[in-house]
């Protein structure tokens, strides 16, 4: 979503100007893996109402050729969990509250220059079709396919199926599923959308109107335009990773910023006989950029009153709400070779501080390599309130949510006592 079209665009045109000659198809296999941490902070300077928060956590997820994620939470301060292993906070009207929650996922995925190498040849030669010899994958998206948005179906499919003809010479029913996939996908990133970077959602017939939007509203274009012929798709959402890269993002009275990150939404689609691939032509996900996964959907539009929910939650309350995602050799440098709470504290706190005049900030803003790498070691360590709950290191794989935790004891000690006074009587 926040890497330039254009640069992007100049890495695509030279790759396929080589021609991909030394292209080896090959059933995809999950074949590298690697581990992340992902830290979630969030400062709350004041609030209008009561309100829940949640942190975007990642997934426990697996797509048969494409991805397997495990996520584990590992510390948490000022939150609690849900059965979902999502931490969340309460925010009280008239009150600020601080807190983070740290996961480390594990992504093990299929090889990217494989993926990427398939993805240009169907965008050179869009009837390209190695995959007839290789049986079809079994997977648990097959039932995701809906109807396509009439709307999408009256604007888009003319403008493609021209555009098609135009630049190829050729009609829809001429080529393969992955070619078809492949050149939507294109289509939609490049040619008929110009790309407009926004935080706020926007439902479909704004998008189509203007022809206008960012990775989320190109996207829930493309996955309708894939239904219209029958191509399985589904929308994934989360981080797509981007060492170095660090992005902030206003929105009424709140603030967001990714370090090392950005969301994201883009499109899989299945290709019979091969599996599921990505479709990433904006931002590389998958084809040669690492992503971590959320979740997935298979439905595209956003509803008005949604839009007025989250701009109006986001007016009433004055937060900073801080991503920054770390490999593991990071992870160990910035917090002194240790995990340590406090250490978490100092430098999420400092982060969110060191940023907290937004006026002359604009979007794109890097914090250098070096000033990060010292917000473990030198930021000062904030005072908390009274109230606060202590940091919790959770060292289960399975982390047994806090609530259900509590409940436990209270009933065992409920139990006991009960027992007990059984006994004496």
């Amino acid at each position: 979503m926040y890497l330039r079209t254009a640069t992007l665009m100049v890495i695509i045109s030279l790759l396929i100007a080589q021609g991909f000659s030394y292209l080896h198809i090959a059933e995809a296999s999950i074949d590298k893996c690697y581990s992340f941490y992902v830290l979630y902070g969030i400062l709350v300077n004041a609030s209008e109402i009561n309100y829940t928060l949640f942190t975007e956590a990642p997934s426990n997820i697996s797509i048969p050729s494409l991805f397997t994620q495990r996520s584990f939470s590992i510390l948490s301060y000022n939150s609690m969990i849900d059965d979902s292993d999502s931490h969340y906070i309460n925010v009280k009207a008239g009150k600020g509250v601080e807190a983070f929650a740290v996961y480390k996922v594990e992504v093990c995925v299929s090889q990217f220059s494989e993926a990427l190498g398939i993805v240009l040849n169907a965008l050179e030669n869009p009837i390209f079709n190695p995959f007839t010899k290789f049986n079809d994958q079994e997977d648990s998206l097959k039932d995701d396919t809906l109807r396509p948005d009439q709307s999408v179906v009256e604007t888009v499919v003319p403008s493609y199926e021209e555009w098609l003809r135009s630049r190829y010479g050729l009609n829809v029913s001429s080529l393969s599923k992955l070619g078809l996939a492949v050149t939507a996908a294109y289509f939609v990133y490049h040619v008929f959308f110009t790309y407009d970077p926004s935080f706020t959602p926007r439902n479909l017939d704004e998008v189509l109107k203007t022809r206008r939007g960012d990775c989320d509203d190109m996207s829930r274009v493309l996955v309708n335009l894939l239904y219209y012929y029958n191509i399985q798709a589904v929308l994934v959402t989360g981080y797509v990773y981007v060492d170095s890269f660090t992005y902030i993002i206003p929105v009424e009275n709140t603030n967001y910023i990714y370090i090392n990150s950005g969301p994201h939404t883009f499109v899989i689609a299945h290709i019979p006989g091969y599996g599921w691939i990505s479709l990433d032509l904006l931002a590389g996900s998958l084809l040669w950029n690492l992503f971590i996964f959320r979740g997935y959907t298979a439905y595209s539009d956003v509803p008005q009153d949604v839009v007025r929910e989250f701009l109006n939650i986001h007016r009433l309350i004055n937060a900073t709400f801080l991503t920054w995602i770390l490999n593991e050799q990071e992870y160990k440098v910035i917090f002194n070779q240790s995990i340590e709470c406090e250490s978490i504290i100092r430098s999420l706190n400092t982060i969110i501080n060191s940023k907290g005049q937004f006026s002359n900030i604009t979007v794109n803003t890097s914090i250098s390599s070096s000033d990060i790498k010292n917000l473990g070691r030198n930021a000062p360590l904030i005072t908390h309130s009274k109230t606060s709950i202590p940091c919790y290191e959770l060292t289960s794989k399975e982390v047994l949510p806090t609530i259900t935790l509590v409940l436990i004891v209270v009933l065992i000690s409920t139990i006991t006592s009960l027992l007990w006074r059984r006994k004496m009587l």
